[in-house]
């Protein structure tokens, strides 16, 4: 009826006060609704003498299997349906790949760092360094939600391999 949701009191408020001779403008202002709303609002009350909105009718959001069919045909049509979902397209998160031994090597030597004093870590040498490739990778796209971003099967793996890179340290 109105574009925003009018509860059935203020409706009612507008028919009554509708009425008693009041005007469009002056209901509107008392109640704090549009115009349209309250013009709207009297003209349904005239046509059906109810206030409650009609039932709406269409497609029901959830997915029947027959939908499902007909949507893998389209791949827009699935993605649209994904972004209802708040499921948007996301590049994968580059990791690079670790063995269990390279992982249980990280873990130990983070744990022989981790109560080292501020002292101590002023006399380690930092340095930048960049990675440069002659030949891109490929990009790889996933779907998931925002707050998925880092699970397994949203990352991939990355093998630095030679051929075509350099490595720079400033």
């Amino acid at each position: 009826m109105c574009k925003s949701n009018v509860s059935s009191k203020i409706k009612w408020q507008v028919i009554v006060m509708f009425k008693c001779n009041k005007s469009q403008r002056e209901i509107a202002s008392v109640l704090n609704v549009s115009k349209t709303c309250v013009a709207q609002t009297i003209a349904k009350y005239w046509e059906r003498h109810e206030m409650h909105d009609r039932l709406r009718s269409g497609r029901p959001k959830a997915m029947s299997l027959r939908d499902v069919v007909f949507l893998q045909d389209s791949p827009n049509r699935i993605g649209m349906h994904l972004c209802q979902d708040c499921i948007h397209t996301y590049m994968a998160v580059r990791k690079q790949l670790q063995s269990a031994v390279s992982r249980k090597n990280i873990w130990i030597w983070c744990r022989l760092k981790r109560n080292w004093g501020i002292e101590r870590w002023e006399k380690v040498l930092f340095s930048d360094e960049c990675y440069f490739e002659l030949y891109s990778r490929r990009r790889i796209c996933v779907r998931h939600t925002p707050t998925k971003k880092f699970l397994p099967e949203c990352l991939y793996s990355a093998v630095q391999q030679g051929g075509g890179s350099i490595m720079v340290w400033d």
